[in-house]
C-alpha cells in the first residue's frame, strides 16, 4: 500500500515538474508575473493618489486657517461686526444693514469654505472643529441680509447657498447670543 502511495506521488510530481520545466509553461509563468506586477502597480498608484488627496485637503484647511487668522481677515470680521452693531437692536434682533452698508468678505469666506467642502476638497471634521462656532455665529448674524440679497437678485437661492449648507451642518453647535458674538468678533 505504501508503495502505491509512493508511485502515485512520484507520478504526480513527475507530471507536474515536467509541466513546470517545459518551455511552453514559462510563457504562462511570465503572464502571471506580469499580471501580478500590474496589480501591484495599480495598488501603489491608488495609494499614492489617496495620500495626495488627503494632503491637498489638509493644505486647503491650513490655508483657510491662515486666512481666518490673518490681520486682514480679523479686521474684516471686526468691521462686519461693527456694521451690524451700528444698527438698532430691538429685543435682541438686529436690523439688517443694506447691500451698500455691508462688506461681504466674511460671508464669501464661509461660502468658499462650503463650496470646497461640497466638492470634497475639505475634511468636514477638521473644519467643524475649527470653524463651526464662527461660521454658525456669522450665519445667525447674516442670514436675514442673505435672504434680502436673494430677493434682490430674483430670488436666487444659490447666493451664499454653500454658506447656508455649512450652517445646516453645524446647526447643533452652541453659539453665544448674537450681540455677544458680535462683540467678541469686534475684539478679534
Amino acid at each position: 500500500m505504501e508503495v502505491d502511495n509512493y508511485k502515485n506521488l512520484s507520478h504526480y510530481l513527475s507530471v507536474n515538474m515536467n509541466w513546470f520545466t517545459s518551455p511552453a509553461s514559462w510563457g504562462w509563468v511570465a503572464v502571471i508575473v506580469a499580471v501580478v506586477a500590474v496589480i501591484l502597480q495599480a495598488v501603489q498608484v491608488w495609494l499614492q493618489n489617496k495620500t495626495t488627496r488627503e494632503q491637498l485637503r489638509v493644505n486647503f484647511y491650513l490655508e483657510l486657517r491662515k486666512q481666518f487668522d490673518s490681520p486682514e481677515f480679523r479686521r474684516a470680521r471686526g468691521y462686519l461686526a461693527q456694521q451690524f452693531l451700528a444698527k438698532d437692536f430691538q429685543e435682541g434682533i438686529i436690523t439688517t444693514p443694506t447691500h451698500d452698508e455691508i462688506q461681504e468678505t466674511v460671508m464669501n469666506f464661509f461660502e468658499d469654505m462650503g463650496t470646497l467642502l461640497r466638492r470634497g476638497y475639505l475634511d468636514s471634521e477638521l473644519i467643524t472643529d475649527t470653524f463651526s462656532y464662527y461660521g454658525l455665529g456669522w450665519w445667525n448674524v447674516c442670514k436675514e441680509y442673505i435672504i434680502e440679497e436673494r430677493k434682490t437678485h430674483n430670488n436666487d437661492p444659490t447666493l451664499f447657498s454653500d454658506f447656508e449648507k455649512l450652517a445646516t451642518l453645524w446647526k447643533d453647535w452652541p453659539v453665544a447670543g448674537i450681540k455677544d458674538f458680535l462683540f467678541e468678533e469686534l475684539r478679534a
